[in-house]
């Protein structure tokens, strides 16, 4: 059906709007009502977030998980924030192995946290083109350069979140 409206009033968008808003009250649907799963989420991951930081802070997550040194690091240290516990205290390496400088936690560590974020882009990214529309052929080009700018903006967000994860206690990177 809302193709055929979109079809219908093509040229006056003011008028398609109020069809597909007749439509779905006609249906009983609300085309908002999946945004509202989503919001809830919001405080609870944010007391998630600050409960996983408050343990990791009060050194109550010690404990290793899989192949995870800690599941309050690596931000958790007493000097690190945010990036610091990977961009800072790199010293020379002695007995000239073939990397010349070790980060400040050691090698196998680093490489443990930062195998987190990695899996976390790579997962993200996999469900994301699983769950993306597909083109419409019967689309308008307009719509069709919003879907491909949606698209665009959808393939950044694993980045994105892979970047926060290394700014978090593990716990909360696996969440």
């Amino acid at each position: 059906y809302t193709a055929q409206i979109k079809e219908r009033f093509k040229n006056n968008e003011n008028a398609q709007n109020r069809a597909l808003g007749k439509l779905y009250e006609d249906a009983n649907q609300n085309p908002l009502s999946g945004c509202l799963l989503s919001l809830a989420q919001i405080p609870i991951f944010l007391g998630l977030y600050r409960g996983v930081r408050l343990l990791a802070m009060d050194g109550k997550l010690e404990e290793p998980f899989l192949w995870i040194p800690s599941l309050e690091g690596p931000v958790s240290g007493p000097d690190f924030r945010g990036l610091d516990w990977l961009l800072q205290g790199w010293t020379p390496a002695g007995g000239g192995g073939p990397l010349p400088f070790v980060p400040s936690m050691g090698w196998e560590p680093t490489l443990a946290f930062l195998a987190m974020p990695v899996i976390l882009v790579l997962l993200q990214s996999v469900t994301m083109q699983v769950l993306q529309p597909p083109v419409d052929d019967a689309a308008s080009e307009e719509e069709k350069k919003t879907l491909e700018s949606t698209q665009g903006v959808i393939k950044f967000l694993p980045l994105l979140i892979g970047f926060f994860s290394l700014q978090v206690p593990a716990g909360l990177t696996i969440y």
